[in-house]
């Protein structure tokens, strides 16, 4: 395609490249071509100053009150529960596809977060819900796997992304903004409310964090604040979801790990008739399951593969000469 592409898995390399000397180095138009449609202006398709000041906006956004409120995901996990018990026979359960049930429970809880109300997909699964008719939460799951789907035909094809395109791939990406924007409309208004309100601090409440609200206090523009929830969508719910399952592929196929980790947690967490309380430090401090973690992210990356192109005339650190440098 009259495009030279170098790869490289030198770990010195690959440093240079995304830390000592990342200003060397953008993300270049043939990955903002390819992703533009769906995502917008976002941390994916932003080079420079642009993404310097989008990654400190988020930076602001997920404070460490974020990462230790777990009453969101404990209600989508109890929710993974519901959805393997419609599959007993007995005691046992048959044959389930976890991959998928993962891949609801990331999108469920992304959604809630982001926008303040969940795609409870893996509720619209439940036998007891599948006719009643709440299909705009179906087609938004739906939707976004096919753009993405998409999206991922389009880089391959590098500085030809532009040949990969049709009506459904414009329709995806419309019902996902369309859906978004919905969301986005919403946290405008309440921001809106919330300025003309007078305010009584020793009367406040302590409200659930909801990203867009927090976002539409740093720019009004519903546009932005689409294209940002988009951007994190793609960046938080397939990367988690593969890891779970990735994860529990090998402890299939190491059973005694599993049973020690299972041991472990018991002990740190409690049984599922006696919980324990969960919090971010506990799960931090258990070295065992952040040991079983690493592990599976050293076996399966979750972004295997990663692409720059030079905004200078630079140099890697390693390969090439008579002395590799």
């Amino acid at each position: 395609m009259n495009t030279s592409i170098l790869f490289t898995v030198d770990p010195k390399n690959v440093k240079a490249i995304l830390v000592t000397r990342f200003d060397d180095f953008d993300l270049g138009p043939m990955r903002i071509g390819a992703f533009w449609p769906m995502l917008g202006k976002g941390i994916f398709t932003q080079d420079g100053h642009e993404w310097k000041v989008t990654r400190d906006m988020m930076r602001l956004q997920f404070n460490r009150d974020l990462m230790s409120d777990f009453e969101v995901e404990e209600k989508h996990v109890q929710n993974l529960m519901r959805a393997i018990d419609t599959r007993l026979q007995g005691y046992w359960t048959e044959e389930v596809d976890l991959q998928v049930l993962f891949f609801r429970l990331t999108m469920d809880s992304a959604t809630e977060i982001l926008f303040g109300q969940s795609a409870d997909t893996q509720l619209l699964d439940l036998p007891e819900n599948q006719t009643k008719g709440q299909g705009s939460r179906i087609d938004f799951a739906a939707e976004f796997d096919n753009a993405l789907s998409w999206l991922s035909t389009r880089g391959r094809f590098a500085d030809k992304y532009w040949l990969v395109s049709s009506k459904d791939f414009r329709n995806s990406c419309s019902k996902c903004n369309e859906y978004v924007d919905h969301f986005a409309q919403l946290a405008l208004n309440r921001d809106s409310l919330a300025r003309d309100q007078d305010k009584d601090d020793s009367a406040a409440t302590k409200k659930r964090y909801i990203y867009l609200d927090a976002l539409a206090k740093g720019t009004q523009d519903p546009i932005e604040l689409r294209s940002q929830c988009l951007h994190l969508m793609l960046a938080g719910r397939d990367t988690t979801a593969s890891l779970l399952g990735w994860l529990f592929l090998l402890f299939a196929q190491n059973p005694n790990q599993y049973q020690k980790l299972r041991h472990i947690v018991i002990e740190d967490f409690g049984t599922y008739e006696n919980p324990l309380e969960i919090n971010f430090m506990g799960l931090k401090n258990c070295r065992y399951l952040q040991h079983c973690l690493n592990e599976a992210l050293r076996l399966y990356p979750l972004v295997p593969f990663n692409a720059r192109q030079a905004n200078k005339d630079t140099t890697l650190p390693h390969g090439g000469g008579k002395n590799e440098k």
